[in-house]
């Protein structure tokens, strides 16, 4: 007999599937068999991401273990519609063409007769192709392909050239694609055409991912007469090549009018100069986020120039990236010396201030910057506080916190107070900072925990000293107590050639480990346990004093009852303003009572009355007195 579980949350199909979704495939696979009210669901999320399509194949028939993978008996209708039942539940499939290439001829010749629909996953939504060294695989994998796909990537073959005839595959099996992923490890130059002619029949493409330097000028132009594509960008692994630099020698494309109208988001590696051109068109009026990774050593001018024509021309940008330290890193010097921006010997000439970065406030709207340059940036703490004046809206802040060149920092860490509080929803924050001369302890002391949102804190390869608990107690008064404190960079490119080069013991000194960034963790919580319960005793403190004002303000309002029910004016309009006149109030009023009780006998209780009410008099004046500041 069917159980079917009580429990109003397992009776729920959105909190079921939540459920099911976070578990591992083995818990999966045990509740599809638990009943009929759980097994689809669970069904749905086992089968809903396959890494290898050989499980699904298995449904059909056994297979063999041989080299080439074969079915060991026919395949009968009753196995293709078994086989439907759990296709139809895969969303993301990966196919390595290394194991497509184990798959025999007789199968795939087999799936490609007898399949009783053209789509072997009806309702697939992401396919990932990964192809090294077999061209012909790759073109095999073609079968997983069907015009309910939306997204597809590629990694094509090492190997060139491979069939391009591929290309074409992808353009009649799926007219719905929506995002396009091209990954290679050679030029672009070989099959650029064929790449461009790919992209110019994908009419319902909205997003186009290529290698690094791989954005030609072909590319381009047959990414322009793309009505629907939204964003443009490169990807950013280290599986992923970063392209051919040749490719991007001449980049002057020639655009239609209209262009990229709808374009929001471009990341691409050209040189600041052709995309200055590129930008001037005024191609791209709705673009929201833009991402330029120069392939080549940039002058602080052409950056000025840059920055001026993207607050003229792309006026609604929020998110401005610019990584302008090239690939290889350890020829900078060299490479500055042929451009003439040092003397020879080192000393820099060309240099980027205040001055070059002041135009990017005229982006209102930027909420997103990273800047990164290969020497230290040549700004003050005055500076910065100039270049973010009324820059309220700013979230993401990066100003060079790993410049492959190493100097003597212009910023100190007094600056950090300020930039919380001139931006107060900032969560992430790194520049190039000396954390070496910290100010005074009994400076420190008095510096609070500031009420901002920041909650990473990136040091990069600022000189910090090797004392980590100084640069801990300044950072734990200033940060709130949810942000997270590192020290690292993002040269992944070109961190092998830091590391050999000249630079690479200083390199080493300036960036934590996994060992000294637990240390310094482990201060910073210390510091702020010990923040925290002196916060709470002061919270202590200002509530007691809260309390005792209001019983002065009670007090205060009884002394006004008592003061109109005795018909008591208002005691600043009596005379006497000192402990002087005080006493001889109080002397005088014992002679008048002694002399009362001596000789007035019947008077002495109307004459008592009057000496209480006078009495009450001078007690509230007494009080007034003591009150004053």
């Amino acid at each position: 007999m069917e159980t079917r579980p009580e429990h109003p949350v397992f009776l729920t199909p959105e909190l079921r599937v939540n459920i099911f979704g976070l578990a591992d495939r083995e818990t999966q696979s045990r509740c599809a068999r638990v009943c009929s009210l759980w097994s689809n669901d669970a069904l749905n999320e086992l089968w809903k991401d396959l890494e290898s399509p050989i499980p699904l194949l298995s449904i059909l028939a056994p297979l063999t273990d041989d080299y080439e993978r074969a079915f060991t008996r026919s395949i009968t209708p009753k196995d293709w519609r078994r086989f439907y039942q759990y296709s139809e539940r895969v969303r993301y499939l990966t196919v390595e063409t290394d194991t497509v290439s184990k798959l025999s001829s007789s199968l795939l010749l087999t799936i490609s007769r007898d399949r009783r629909t053209p789509s072997l996953t009806p309702r697939l939504i992401e396919l990932y192709l990964s192809s090294h060294n077999d061209s012909n695989a790759l073109q095999l994998s073609a079968i997983f392909m069907d015009e309910s796909l939306k997204r597809l990537i590629v990694r094509l073959p090492n190997d060139e050239p491979f069939n391009l005839n591929f290309f074409q595959e992808i353009v009649y099996r799926t007219p719905k694609l929506e995002t396009l992923g091209i990954h290679m490890l050679f030029s672009m130059g070989t099959f650029g055409e064929s790449l461009s002619t790919l992209i110019r029949d994908l009419n319902s493409l909205r997003k186009l991912t290529i290698p690094l330097f791989s954005f030609t000028s072909t590319i381009a132009e047959a990414a322009a007469t793309l009505p629907q594509l939204n964003t443009i960008e490169f990807e950013h692994r280290r599986s992923c090549s970063s392209g051919n630099l040749k490719d991007m020698d001449e980049f002057s494309p020639v655009l239609p009018n209209g262009a990229f109208h709808l374009l929001t988001s471009l990341s691409v590696g050209i040189g600041l100069k052709e995309l200055n051109n590129f930008i001037s068109t005024g191609a791209m009026p709705n673009l929201t986020r833009l991402g330029i990774y120069s392939r080549e050593l940039e002058t602080s001018r052409a950056v000025f120039d840059f920055i001026v024509c993207a607050s003229r021309f792309v006026l609604q940008l929020k998110s401005f990236t610019l990584d302008l330290i090239p690939e290889h890193a350890a020829d900078m010097v060299e490479a500055e010396d042929a451009l003439g921006l040092t003397n020879g010997e080192g000393v820099e000439l060309d240099i980027v201030t205040l001055a070059t970065l002041l135009p990017i406030r005229d982006l209102k709207h930027l909420t997103v910057f990273y800047f990164s340059y290969h020497r230290p940036l040549r700004l003050t703490n005055a500076d910065v506080s100039t270049l973010l004046k009324d820059w309220t809206k700013l979230e993401k802040l990066s100003l060079n916190n790993e410049p492959i060149i190493f100097e003597k920092p212009m910023l100190s860490l007094d600056i950090l107070p300020h930039i919380i509080s001139i931006c107060p929803k900032l969560v992430y924050l790194d520049f190039y900072v000396d954390c070496v001369d910290l100010p005074p302890r009994r400076l420190v002391d008095f510096i609070d925990v500031l009420p901002g949102r920041l909650e990473k804190f990136n040091l990069g390869v600022s000189p910090k000293g090797d004392m980590l608990y100084p640069l801990a107690l300044y950072l734990s008064k200033i940060l709130g107590p949810k942000c997270l404190v590192y020290a690292n960079t993002s040269w992944f490119r070109y961190i092998d050639d830091v590391m050999s080069s000249k630079r690479g013991a200083s390199f080493n000194n300036r960036i934590w480990n996994n060992e000294k960034q637990e240390e310094f963790n482990k201060i910073m919580t210390v510091l702020r346990a010990e923040l925290n319960e002196e916060r709470k005793a002061a919270e202590g403190l200002v509530k007691r004093v809260q309390e005792l004002e209001k019983e002065v303000e009670d007090l205060t309002s009884t002394m006004r009852l008592l003061r109109k029910r005795i018909g008591v004016t208002e005691l600043r309009d009596y005379p006497f303003r000192s402990m002087v006149d005080i006493r001889i109030i109080f002397s005088t009023l014992s002679s008048v009572l002694l002399f009362q009780i001596t000789f007035l006998g019947r008077n002495i209780k109307r004459f008592t009355c009057l000496a209480l009410k006078f009495l009450i008099l001078v007690v509230l004046r007494l009080a007034c007195i003591f009150r004053s500041p």
